[in-house]
């Protein structure tokens, strides 16, 4: 079970007899140094939630679900007596990405030929004053705090 931890470090947790991976074995051979360690990491609620589900996965099962005390006494044990490994894993910042290489900018593409506007039809004068008498209407409304609902 991997947790992660600042910036691009993680923490392996496993059983004894799992393999263990490449990476700098953390060793805390005091139950007092394993649970102060412990209690930082869990520190973090998906850390707490994760080391609960690691203990129960290789615990034998309770009848009822221990409390976060216990499941850090229960682990700090297991770590200090070598029975979970505890390793540090250094991950490289976006390893995933391979080589940067700066590309070229693209050549931008031909535009394709707009149509024409349409013409525009020459404006009537009743119609104007009607929008400015529509307008105008709207403005003391508006000023005089009217709510202005159009009438379907």
């Amino acid at each position: 079970m991997r947790l992660s931890l600042m910036g691009f470090q993680w923490l392996d947790v496993r059983w004894w007899w799992e393999e263990p991976p490449a990476g700098t074995p953390v060793h805390l051979r005091d139950p007092l140094a394993a649970r102060s360690f412990l209690h930082r990491l869990a520190a973090e609620p998906a850390h707490l939630a994760a080391l609960r589900r690691f203990v129960a996965a290789g615990a034998p099962p309770l009848s009822a679900p221990p409390e976060d005390g216990q499941v850090l006494d229960q682990l700090a044990r297991a770590v200090a007596a070598g029975r979970v490994r505890l390793t540090a894993l250094q991950a490289t910042p976006h390893a995933s990405w391979g080589k940067m290489v700066e590309e070229e900018p693209a050549t931008p593409a031909a535009q394709p030929a707009r149509a024409p506007a349409p013409e525009q039809e020459d404006v009537c004068w009743p119609c104007l004053q009607r929008a400015a008498a529509s307008a105008q209407t709207l403005r003391e409304a508006a000023a005089n705090g009217v709510p202005f609902i159009a009438a379907g």
